[in-house]
Order: C-alpha cells, then sequence, then structure tokens
C-alpha cells in the first residue's frame, strides 16, 4: 500500500520523500491560509478547509503527518473529475485558473491588500511555486 511505498520511499529517494512530505504541507498550509479565505470571499472556487492539522517532522520526512477536513467535493457543490476535458471545459478550467492567479499577481486584489495574509502565505507556500525544483 501506500505506507509501503513511502518506506521504499524514505529507503531509496529519502530527498523525494522531504520534497513529498514539504509539498503536503504546502498545500495545507495554503487552504488553511486567510489568503485562500479571500481568494473564496472573491468568488474563485476552491476547496474550504474547515480544519488543518500539520506535523512536519523534517528530520524523519515519514513520520510528517497532515490533516484536513475540506468541503464536500459533490457535484451538487460544483466539482466533477473527468478523465478528459474537451474543449469547452478545457477553456473553462483555463479560466479558473488565470481567476486564481491574478487575484494572487502583483497589483491583484491580493496584493494590493497585503498585510498579515501576505506573510503568511509567502510562509507556506514554495518559493517560486513549483514542486520539481531541485532546491526543493
Amino acid at each position: 500500500g501506500e505506507l509501503d511505498a513511502a518506506r521504499d520511499k524514505a529507503r531509496e529517494q529519502p530527498a523525494k520523500l522531504a520534497r513529498d512530505a514539504r509539498s503536503f504541507g504546502v498545500e495545507a498550509g495554503f487552504l488553511a491560509s486567510a489568503a485562500c479565505a479571500q481568494l473564496l470571499a472573491a468568488g474563485v472556487h476552491a476547496p474550504r478547509a474547515y480544519r488543518v492539522e500539520m506535523r512536519p517532522d523534517e528530520a524523519s520526512p515519514i513520520d510528517s503527518a497532515f490533516s484536513m477536513l475540506l468541503s464536500d467535493f459533490s457535484p451538487e457543490a460544483g466539482w466533477t473529475q473527468v478523465g478528459l476535458l474537451d474543449a469547452g471545459q478545457a477553456r473553462r478550467s483555463l479560466a479558473a485558473l488565470a481567476r486564481l492567479h491574478a487575484f494572487f499577481w502583483e497589483g491583484g486584489a491580493f496584493s494590493t491588500s497585503g498585510g498579515e495574509a501576505a506573510a503568511e502565505l509567502e510562509a507556506a507556500v514554495w518559493p517560486a511555486g513549483m514542486y520539481t525544483q531541485p532546491s526543493m
């Protein structure tokens, strides 16, 4: 199962396991942030985190623990999952991603409000937004 795969990765690719644990922390940190709450308030569709618990363990990443209680991902709440997108779905997906990124872009709604939420977000996410960077 997943735990066996994580144990194998800890033994064979410890840097990748550490990166994976940090990635889980980035996701949990973003969803729990005031920035994500502001994104939702602006009407950008994202999961709402009711509770997030993070126990990262940098010395032993396999012992890290992350727990999130998120809003329902049901079709009634506007969530769907498909294998391949048709042209209309692809356009709507790209538009949603553009709205999400525009919200945080310099000069966008979030960057002009700044404050504690901006500092919290910067502390929670990747410095350059890429999971695959070698320095991560």
